[in-house]
């Protein structure tokens, strides 16, 4: 475990950070996780962290630091340290079994609500929507915290990941009816009704590409919701598409998905994507295509 001393002001502790984690994390990736970690494991605020930086420590207070910063060099997700995240301003469990919600997801489901908020679909009180790989929720449970008329329907292969996603519902006081299925099953089963709404982030990281990721990624957040076994990055896509736009999915319907930004090309040219219309690629804060809507002829 990190040595830090005993009597260790708050000032000196940040300090230890910054030189624990230089040669592992990047300069403003540091700073960030420094400043939450502290945060969380001196339970103080933003604020104390400026002004009291020359305050005295606690034994309590450095050992929950010191453990924190060893499952940091570890490249534990500082996200599953804490247990919690924040998605559109409500609040997440997470833990190994669920990605780490991320900002563009949260840019996903804002456009999702912009444009229902813009058709006649926000005024029918029947609205069905289905999340497909709902992980922690964080789709379906925003989703229904700002439609509750909606019907949401949430699926994921994964039991444990359909346990956050549970917690997390009743969390944020919201109803939805999760299940566990594998969406590359034909039509499963269960899921005959056809959606207004169909939305899903699934995984597209084909296995080779692994080593080029960082190890805060690989070594702890859930593989089977990152990466596509064999050699086809487009499996999901081009499945849940070709569902869609059979049953799955309602005349007029929406599709969106979020993508990776170098399979864009590839996502446009799936057959089951060329029976659509209104097909747009939206990119997020970053500049990067990630994002893709298409209507249902």
């Amino acid at each position: 475990m990190p040595t830090i001393s005993a009597g260790m002001y708050i000032e000196s502790l940040k300090k230890k950070f910054y030189s624990e984690l230089k040669e592992l994390y990047d300069e403003s990736e540091i700073k960030a996780l420094t400043k939450n970690a502290l945060i969380y494991s001196l339970n103080i605020s933003a604020t104390d962290l400026l002004v009291k930086k020359n305050e005295q420590l606690s034994e309590k207070q450095i050992q929950k630091a010191s453990k924190v910063l060893k499952r940091l060099k570890s490249y534990e997700p500082l996200h599953y340290i804490i247990g919690e995240t924040e998605f559109l301003g409500l609040k997440f469990k997470v833990n190994k079994n669920v990605l780490i919600p991320r900002p563009e997801t949260e840019e996903l489901v804002e456009w999702i609500l912009e444009e229902i908020t813009d058709e006649d679909l926000s005024r029918k009180k029947d609205l069905k929507i289905l999340d497909i790989g709902t992980g922690s929720g964080c789709i379906a449970i925003a989703l229904k915290k700002n439609l509750p008329a909606a019907k949401v329907t949430a699926i994921d292969i994964s039991n444990g990941a359909l346990k956050v996603a549970q917690d997390n519902a009743e969390l944020n006081n919201v109803k939805i009816n999760f299940r566990e299925k594998d969406i590359l099953k034909s039509v499963p089963d269960g899921l005959q009704d056809s959606f207004d709404l169909v939305v899903s982030n699934p995984p597209y990281i084909s296995l080779h590409e692994k080593v080029q990721m960082h190890r805060n990624v690989t070594d702890h957040e859930p593989h089977i919701a990152l990466f596509v076994e064999g050699k086809n990055p487009l499996l999901f896509y081009e499945h849940i598409a070709g569902l869609a736009c059979g049953s799955l999915l309602k005349p007029r319907g929406r599709l969106y998905f979020e993508i990776n930004e170098s399979l864009s090309n590839e996502i446009l040219e799936l057959p089951g994507m060329k029976k659509f219309t209104d097909v747009m690629i939206k990119v997020d804060l970053s500049g990067k295509k990630r994002m893709i809507r298409a209507v249902k002829e």
